[in-house]
């Protein structure tokens, strides 16, 4: 009975960290590179806004941070 229930706690540790895994975002590729990523440097009075729409709520940046892009839309990036 232990070495089923050892079993099984295992098996839903593979899926569950399987399923982590699968979900964790990657920042996009440099053009033509396979190993780079993409980043930005942010400007002095720089924000960060949740959601790609000005009237929602924002914070500053620290000047000068480097940046990860996962995503490009509309003008607007996804950045972390």
């Amino acid at each position: 009975m232990k070495k089923i229930i050892a079993r099984l706690c295992l098996g839903i540790t593979i899926l569950a960290s399987a399923q982590l895994f699968a979900e964790t975002p990657k920042p996009l590729l440099m053009e033509g590179k396979k190993t780079l990523y993409q980043r930005v440097l942010t400007i002095p009075e720089a924000r960060i806004y949740q959601s790609a729409d000005t009237t929602n709520a924002s914070e500053e940046v620290i000047p000068f941070s480097v940046l990860y892009v996962y995503e490009r839309q509309d003008g607007w990036l996804r950045v972390g």
